[in-house]
Parts: structure tokens; sequence; C-alpha cells
């Protein structure tokens, strides 16, 4: 449903895989944003922390948190904080070009990238 921007089924989605697999960033993650966009922070603040309690170095919730804060009215002072940690641990602006560059000119690079490596020992 996210995929196709169907906000309110993606948060009803990934609520009910919340309560299934807790532990799951991705779940807290996509349910963060879906009610954002879905246009409730509070619910989206929420699951943004609780992304945040699994892996508190998580951009995306650590954007949707931000977001949420000021949307919720919080003091300047904390929505400054929580951007600033948003800004510092997001993904640089150049990773998807050089890790395009890194597959097309270092011969490996794309194979090392892979989750599940295949090395070849002699």
């Amino acid at each position: 449903f996210a995929q196709v921007w169907q906000w309110q089924r993606a948060a009803d989605a990934y609520r009910q895989a919340s309560q299934r697999a807790p532990a799951d960033l991705d779940v807290w993650r996509g349910l963060a944003m879906a009610e954002a966009s879905a246009g409730r922070p509070g619910e989206a603040l929420a699951a943004a922390q609780a992304g945040l309690a699994a892996q508190p170095r998580d951009a995306d919730c650590l954007r949707v948190q931000a977001l949420a804060a000021k949307h919720l009215g919080a003091s300047d002072e904390d929505v400054e904080a929580a951007r600033a940690a948003a800004l510092h641990w997001r993904t640089a602006d150049e990773a998807p070009s050089a890790r395009a560059r890194c597959s097309r000119d270092i011969a490996g690079c794309a194979q090392r990238r892979n989750p599940v490596p295949q090395v070849s020992l002699p």
C-alpha cells in the first residue's frame, strides 16, 4: 500500500505487523512514515520512537521524529535537537552515485556489498 501511496491502508498493515514483529525496525520505520504521510503526527512520532528504541541512529525514524515534533508543537529547542540528529545520521546525498561508480569502476565492488557475499577460497 505504501508503494501506491495508500497511507491509511499502509499504516493499518504496518500496525498489524508491529504487533506480530515488535522488534522489527523495518516495520516501525514503515509505520512511522505511513502515519506521517497519512497526516497523523502523534502516531508517527510514537512509531518513530519505537523504531529508534531498536536503532537509535535510523535516519528515517529520526526524520519522522523531527517532523512530527514540529507538527505537534514541541519546543523550538526540542525540534532543533531532533532536526540536528536527523541531519547528522541521514544517508549522504552522494551515496547512491558513489555505489554506482564503485560497481562500474571497481571489480568485485557490487559483489562485496551483497548482504550474503560469496567468497571463493583457495
